[in-house]
């Protein structure tokens, strides 16, 4: 079976098959990933906790943690479950705010 470049495209189910993501999509993307890291540093900050500090407590380098905050590197799931539960949060907090969808 060979795969044409069309059945490799990816695509986002909740816009509709087949149809590709607008700029504005990446637009709230980056929007979104810059709210969540603006909470991770207001949340790390009232804990009174450094970045280095969280960063051990997530098991990640304090630049990784740098990009995080600042939006620059998108935050899997995974990793927004163990910041909450380093940061003693619910996950839903990093979220918090957010109206840009």
């Amino acid at each position: 079976m060979v795969m044409t470049c069309e059945a490799l495209k990816p695509f986002d189910k909740s816009l509709g098959e087949g149809i590709v993501p607008s700029e504005k999509h990446f637009k709230e993307a980056r929007l979104i990933d810059e709210h969540v890291g603006r909470k991770i540093r207001m949340l790390r900050e009232s804990k009174g906790l450094t970045q280095p500090d969280l960063a051990n407590r997530i098991d990640v380098k304090f630049q990784q943690l740098q990009k995080y905050e600042n939006g620059s590197n998108r935050v899997a799931a995974g990793r927004l479950y163990d910041l909450a539960i380093a940061l003693n949060c619910r996950v839903d907090d990093f979220f918090e705010g957010f109206d840009g969808i």
